[in-house]
């Protein structure tokens, strides 16, 4: 007996689509309307996510992230310092779009600066994990902590330029991870303006 895949029940085909990777699962969307819709219930499972430069389609990328980019808690972005500036913002742009319901956000390896920090602001309000380990940072941080409102753990681990009185707009921040040999002003600071900090290492 001749079976095609069409003969399987949408289950099986939910579960097989399952395996399938983010560019596969949004190309067997334009099989048929059958399968576009059984796609579309896998994408919507999305809620964590990387992009990762040599892993990741950047002339996709604003297509993957119209259809996972609203369901999405959790992003990693990892840029890289030798990226061009920007191919680094054609990255943030569709991000910055779609991703404005996420919970926790990492970013690493990434020097920012104003430009980089106006696409970052439009999806940090509801962030309440925020990682910016292992970059390059400026003064346009604080702007971008002005945006954190519901921030409650900053993890902050072999990053340049850090300065206490960047925290001074997350009023609502619990936890923070540093490097052993941070400025030990930060202890000064906690005891002065955030008793209830914890910092960790």
């Amino acid at each position: 007996i001749k079976m095609n895949i069409t003969d399987l029940n949408d289950d099986c085909l939910a579960k097989i689509f399952s395996y399938l990777d983010i560019y596969s699962l949004i190309d067997v969307r334009d099989v048929c309307e059958r399968f576009q819709e059984i796609a579309d219930m896998n994408l919507t499972h999305f809620k964590k996510f990387t992009v990762s430069f040599g892993k990741i389609q950047v002339c996709r990328l604003e297509e993957i992230m119209s259809f996972i980019g609203p369901n999405l808690r959790d992003l990693s972005i990892s840029i890289g310092f030798c990226i061009r500036k920007e191919l680094t913002l054609e990255v943030l742009q569709p991000i910055s779009h779609y991703c404005t319901n996420l919970k926790k956000l990492t970013i690493h390896y990434l020097r920012m600066d104003a430009s980089l920090t106006d696409y970052l602001k439009q999806i940090v309000e509801n962030v309440s994990e925020l990682d910016i380990s292992y970059c390059i940072l400026d003064s346009s941080v604080n702007d971008l902590f002005a945006c954190c409102k519901k921030l409650e753990t900053l993890i902050f681990l072999g990053s340049s330029a850090f300065y206490v009185n960047d925290l001074r707009n997350l009023e609502n921040l619990k936890v923070l991870k540093v490097d052993q040999d941070c400025d030990p002003v930060i202890f000064q600071w906690q005891a002065e303006h955030n008793k209830n900090l914890k910092v960790e290492y």
